[in-house]
């Protein structure tokens, strides 16, 4: 493959079955279609070499081998990506890439973050009030990424409590769970006992 790009096969386009014990429903999926596309592929082809440069110029480490699942953008499954002659192998870059899975363990790459979301209780005295919301500043670090190439090690660990601005509560769902994705420097900083920064 040339420069970042790598190339991923999925099963199908759209995510537009939902199974039950009794049987299947099947999605109108022509409604929000970004929010049923495949967002996950196997990997057939793979850059060259250990770094790759992204668009903005900077190294990412290629982390991927050939038949890993890996995560991406949801705009990666577009006709403008599909490789010439086939119908279901897409062209991605690199940076567009957000974790794989490997031997039943996920692994975060491209500088991503995986962030478990928070869930807020309201309070009065003892009582709860209402219904619990995802909170869209604040979750819990799941997965961390290789850094770029040349910055600094966020000195971030897994289960780290981290606060980040909301415009970067990007909810997807990566092997059966909701995570916001994001790069490492989105995230505002770490939250530590007592709700400082």
């Amino acid at each position: 493959m040339i420069g970042q790009k790598i190339a991923v096969k999925i099963t199908k386009k759209y995510n537009d079955e939902v199974e039950f014990s009794t049987g299947k429903l099947y999605l109108d999926v022509t409604w929000s279609p970004e929010e049923h596309v495949t967002i996950c592929g196997s990997v057939v082809a793979l850059p060259r070499g250990k770094w790759c440069k992204n668009t903005r110029g900077q190294f990412l480490k290629q982390e991927l081998q050939t038949g890993d699942l890996v995560y991406f953008n949801y705009l990666t499954v577009q006709e403008d990506n599909l490789v010439f002659g086939e119908k279901d192998i897409y062209l991605v870059d690199l940076e567009e890439c957000f974790c794989f899975l490997r031997g039943g363990s996920l692994t975060a790459i491209s500088n991503h973050v995986l962030i478990e979301p928070i869930m807020i209780e309201e309070m009065v005295g003892s009582i709860y009030i209402g219904v619990p919301t995802r909170s869209e500043e604040e979750g819990n670090l799941r997965f961390i990424g290789t850094p770029i190439s040349g910055e600094d090690d966020l000195g971030l660990v897994n289960g780290d409590t981290v606060r980040f601005h909301e415009r970067n509560a990007f909810l997807n769902t990566i092997e059966g769970k909701d995570y916001y994705v994001m790069k490492q420097d989105d995230i505002l900083g770490k939250i530590l006992n007592g709700g400082n920064l």
